[in-house]
């Protein structure tokens, strides 16, 4: 379109039309021509004519009424959704990130990620804008093992995923438990086919080891015996069953490394192949009475000096994840976990109960501590509950 006859037909249209005319003149322009940046300013115009408010707000503070505040921000907000999702499918993601971040629309967020091409020039903003700044993290990560690697993908894990929800930390665990066990089920088939055997198509990796003996025997290893040293740790915030019996598979493999490739764990996974398979037993509903026994004896002989709240957490966790609610109760009164230094691991104590009985044991502890606040919303959930 020629500019001369742009700017004719702008003020034609005021003339005709209005504002509104003349405004909806300008944003089909600008997004027939992909000028996402001036749309922005053309939507910001639209709002503040549909408020009543002066179309170019005066220098300082512009102070208005609380509803027309919020009228204002809903509106800009829209715009920012609307910018930063043609933005995005325009593969303009760092721009699009920046209008899209305010709108905290998470579901819009991961969806444009996860339509988004992955290419050379993509690759790197998907994983920081998903991953590191959280738009789409459990994507994000996927990605960053799929193009960089185990290793580098467990420092990530390591660095990022404290900063997310329980529910997100499990996702992301169960992505690398997957992708290392696929890897090594991979090798351990390529290993057997090198000695002119042929591995079951649909065997599970326990199946490989007891149908080729001599994998065991052998005590051989098929990826960096360190990368399944860190993966125990994180598998065990992995939330479904079918997780915990791949994990349980690879502590199994672990467990046959040379005793030099036995990397200890912190208590009370000192014992890091077999300690696990006692926990990921546990969360299976096998011998749930020993796994509580064993690791109750564990944290007992512990040095709280040295392993502190680290480990507290890891029994009221796993004590409650086992079914064991009064006993993670019971435990969480007896150790008192120091919020200060509080790894989120374990649940608030607030947050445990679930019958009249057990709320009754929490709030007689949260009174002998004079914890005022702890008592009242413990109260409140109880009441909420019903019970």
């Amino acid at each position: 379109m020629n500019t001369t006859n742009l700017f004719d037909q702008v003020d034609s249209k005021l003339d005709a039309d209005g504002i509104v005319g003349m405004l909806d003149l300008l944003e089909g322009h600008f997004r027939r021509g992909k000028e996402y940046f001036r749309l922005f300013e053309v939507l910001k115009l639209r709002v503040r004519y549909r408020l009543g408010l002066p179309l170019v707000p005066a220098d300082g503070v512009e102070r208005l009424p609380e509803r027309q505040q919020r009228e204002l921000d809903d509106g800009l907000i829209d715009a920012c959704q609307t910018v930063g999702t043609l933005l995005f499918r325009d593969g303009n993601l760092q721009h699009a990130w920046s209008y899209l971040q305010p709108t905290g629309n998470r579901k819009l967020i991961e969806s444009l990620i996860r339509e988004a091409p992955v290419n050379d020039e993509t690759l790197d903003l998907l994983i920081d804008i998903g991953l590191n700044q959280g738009g789409a993290p459990v994507y994000g990560y996927e990605l960053a093992i799929k193009h960089h690697g185990t290793c580098s993908s467990i420092t990530a894990f390591e660095v990022q995923a404290t900063q997310f929800d329980r529910t997100t930390q499990a996702d992301m665990a169960a992505t690398l438990l997957h992708h290392i066990y696929e890897e090594v089920l991979t090798n351990v088939r390529h290993h057997i086919e090198q000695q002119n055997e042929t591995p079951r198509a649909d065997a599970t990796l326990r199946e490989l080891l007891t149908e080729h003996p001599w994998l065991v025997e052998q005590k051989a290893y098929h990826l960096d015996t360190t990368h399944l040293a860190s993966l125990m740790k994180i598998a065990r915030l992995t939330s479904k069953a079918k997780d915990h019996e791949v994990a349980l598979q690879l502590a199994e493999y672990g467990a046959n490394f040379p005793e030099d490739f036995q990397y200890k764990s912190p208590e009370p996974f000192e014992n890091t192949y077999l300690d696990h398979q006692v926990f990921f037993r546990a969360l299976l509903g096998e011998d749930v009475d020993g796994a509580v026994a064993h690791f109750q004896a564990k944290a007992d002989a512990s040095d709280r000096a040295i392993y502190g709240n680290p480990i507290d957490e890891v029994m009221i966790d796993f004590l409650q994840r086992v079914g064991r609610t009064d006993a993670a109760i019971a435990y969480a009164t007896a150790h008192e976990v120091d919020p200060a230094a509080r790894t989120g691991l374990a649940p608030d104590l607030i947050q445990m109960p679930q019958s009249s009985e057990q709320f009754e044991s929490v709030l007689t502890h949260l009174k002998q501590q004079n914890d005022l606040l702890g008592y009242s919303v413990a109260l409140l959930r109880k009441a909420s509950l019903g019970d």
